[in-house]
């Protein structure tokens, strides 16, 4: 990855739950504006899992094929060491409309990554103040994820604070 490129991450199952198209989506309306910036995909896509939404993958690839987007996506299926993509992130997104306690969240936040979630009982109320340890959206609201996100990728002091901050709040 090259020096100075924004890492935007996310990481779970390839699901209509997890909102991964929204944050396909609100990325590539502020990706001029973060330049340059990779979307980070960690995650399953095999269709063995019933969380899986192969017609939500075929769309997501095919809107990167169509718009030479192939250098700014990175999509990895297994990963071992999931600590160095948290290490590598700039920024950890959790778009989902339903989620119990995420474990992905918990990662990110313990490694120090600012993280963006969307309001969802049981993560906004416990895990996530916004504005403190993350940043918090209305779940499937495309514009509030996109200008979340380029607020925590354009002013590095809030980044900070917010990564800081939730890292202390797991500790």
């Amino acid at each position: 990855i090259p020096l100075g490129t924004k890492v935007i991450l996310f990481v779970g199952f390839f699901s209509r739950e997890k909102g991964v198209r929204d944050l396909f989506f609100a990325w590539e309306k502020i990706k001029e504006k973060i330049n340059p910036s990779l979307l980070v995909l960690v995650g399953s896509t095999d269709s063995r899992y019933q969380e899986i939404s192969p017609e939500l993958i075929r769309e997501i690839r095919e809107t990167i094929e169509r718009k030479q987007l192939n250098s700014s996506v990175l999509f990895r299926e297994k990963v071992e060491t999931i600590e160095e993509y948290y290490r590598m992130a700039d920024l950890f997104v959790l778009p989902s409309y339903r989620e119990g306690l995420p474990n992905a969240l918990l990662e990110a936040m313990a490694c120090g990554v600012p993280v963006i979630v969307s309001k969802l009982p049981g993560v906004a109320d416990v895990t996530v103040q916004d504005g403190k340890t993350g940043l918090l959206f209305e779940p499937g609201n495309i514009t509030e994820l996109s200008e979340r996100m380029l607020a925590a990728l354009t002013n590095s002091s809030l980044a900070f604070s917010l990564g800081d901050a939730g890292r202390k709040h797991m500790e």
